[in-house]
């Protein structure tokens, strides 16, 4: 997770989907409507590809916060539909389907 550019902490993410994610990470204090770097990285082996994807902080709870996808334009969203549905995207990483 990334602001300005700056690293900020390491972070897991749950319930990602087309829209958003929440973000588990507590202890790290951040207000709503504040805007971040996602980075998630996904692939095999030898063709491991990072993702760095704008987000805006929609939520706050006390286990993490809520971002919704910001910028989102044909790029953004061709990045998350790999993600999240290619074969060696997130949900087969994590063992789900």
């Amino acid at each position: 997770m990334f602001r300005d550019g700056r690293p900020v902490a390491l972070a897991h993410t749950r319930d990602v989907g087309l829209e958003g994610a929440f973000v588990e990470c507590p202890g790290v204090a951040l207000a709503g409507n504040t805007f971040l770097e996602l980075a998630f990285e996904s692939g095999s082996r030898g063709t491991r590809r990072l993702y760095r994807i704008p987000v805006r902080v929609s939520r706050v709870a006390t286990e993490g916060f809520g971002v919704v996808f910001w910028r989102f334009d044909r790029s953004l969203f061709r990045d998350l539909e790999r993600l999240l549905y290619s074969p060696d995207g997130l949900a087969q990483e994590r063992g789900s389907s």
